[in-house]
């Protein structure tokens, strides 16, 4: 450094280098408000950016699909609160997902149980979403959002392959009943074997 002593060591700042190298996304957890903000942020230190939650997201689709950022909304059925705490409507994953915005959902786990994501996918698809479409949602859309979708997030060569399969198309039937867990090449779930 020149003309005096190395800044001290912060931890915080330390943090942030991976996001301003663009080794991962700079993640930030907003609501309504924030999230113009966090685009701003993601902008001016050439970040790329995840936004968490994204409740009202509807008041700013142009902003956000512009911005690049990729969209984990959700969770819907927490407690909300007042102000910027409301407006949590899986409606806005539908407006975000016709307007070519990655969006995912998210549970918050443990806040709701990872259960949740099924019924979110399917009221994704009440909002006008393709089954197929909620699926992604669940599957490859979040793997891009995290940057390792090479690995994970569709069934394909080389990938890794934890695979879950049900009776139907879970976001199209409400009946859909689980019927195994594959982890690594085993069976680690039957429905058969639990009764």
């Amino acid at each position: 450094m020149r003309g005096g002593e190395a800044p001290k060591y912060n931890e915080k700042w330390e943090a942030f280098l991976p996001a301003l190298e663009g080794k991962i996304p700079l993640k930030i957890h907003c609501e309504q408000f924030d999230m113009m903000t966090a685009i701003e942020a993601a902008k001016k230190y050439g970040c790329r950016l995840t936004i968490e939650h994204a409740w009202s997201a509807k008041d700013f689709l142009d902003e956000l699909a512009e911005s690049g950022a990729d969209i984990n909304y959700g969770p819907v059925g927490v407690p909300t609160g007042f102000g910027e705490l409301t407006g949590a409507d899986l409606l806005d994953a539908a407006l975000l997902d016709q307007k070519g915005v990655n969006v995912s959902l998210i549970s918050d786990s443990p806040i709701l149980s990872e259960e949740v994501l099924l019924i979110q996918a399917g009221e994704v698809v009440r909002n006008g979403v393709s089954p197929e479409r909620a699926l992604r949602m669940i599957t490859i859309n979040p793997a891009k959002a995290l940057g390792v979708e090479d690995r994970v997030g569709s069934l394909e060569v080389g990938k890794d392959g934890d695979v879950v399969l049900f009776t139907a198309m879970p976001t199209k039937e409400v009946s859909a009943q689980l019927k195994y867990t594959i982890i690594e090449g085993k069976v680690v779930y039957s429905s058969a074997e639990r009764s």
